[in-house]
């Protein structure tokens, strides 16, 4: 983290232009996705608002499903 700060205060594109060379290198980012599934009736009756950003759906009920 402190070598992030203090490349950030030296050198702003930093993070653009390394992504930027390593995919004209060939070594493509990649990201793994997940989603979870609630029924509508489960969100009617759940005990906060699932639409609340600020929260998150506990993964004991709701399980992270890989989509990608």
């Amino acid at each position: 983290a402190a070598e992030a700060d203090r490349l950030l205060g030296v050198d702003p594109d930093y993070a653009t232009r390394d992504l930027y060379n390593a995919i004209a290198d060939g070594n493509y980012p990649s990201w793994t996705t997940y989603i979870q599934v609630m029924t509508f009736a489960e969100a009617e009756r759940f005990r906060f608002n699932p639409f609340d950003l600020t929260k998150i759906w506990p993964q004991g009920e709701y399980p992270l499903i890989p989509v990608g």
